[in-house]
């Protein structure tokens, strides 16, 4: 292979490492989106009230976390689920099979 393409080979997995990264970290980075633009909404609304901001920030923050662990739990009750009806079936079917 000649120079230009090992730079672009090298280029194309750096961007690889970095999308996997970025991955990583998406959540945090919408949760905080989610959060400054909450913030900025409601600025002017806990002015008039005179609402402690970093206790509501922290609240919504804390909810957002809960939120979060909640969907993924879910996700993993519903990947066992899948997996114990797929073994049910491949059962049946080995029966079947051998039958």
């Amino acid at each position: 292979m000649n120079k230009r393409k090992q730079k672009q080979i090298r280029r194309i997995l750096a961007a690889k490492r970095t999308e996997k990264c970025g991955q990583i970290n998406a959540e945090l980075q919408e949760t905080i989106e989610y959060l400054e633009k909450r913030v900025h909404l409601l600025r002017a609304k806990l002015s008039i009230q005179r609402i402690n901001l970093k206790a509501y920030v922290l609240e919504q923050a804390i909810n957002i976390k809960r939120q979060i662990v909640t969907e993924r739990f879910g996700n993993v009750l519903l990947g066992l689920a899948s997996g114990m009806i797929g073994g049910i079936i491949g059962m049946f079917m080995w029966v079947l099979c051998i039958l």
